[in-house]
């Protein structure tokens, strides 16, 4: 049960953090790019 808990806060802490980070400038600069060009 130690075990579980501290994968699940280390992942849920970890995976947000990677996910904004990436989709947000991907997909603004995909988005940003194409429309002002």
């Amino acid at each position: 049960m130690a075990q579980q808990i501290g994968s699940k806060k280390g992942k849920k802490r970890r995976a947000p953090q990677k996910k904004i980070k990436k989709p947000r400038p991907t997909a603004r600069n995909c988005i940003i790019l194409p429309e002002a060009m």
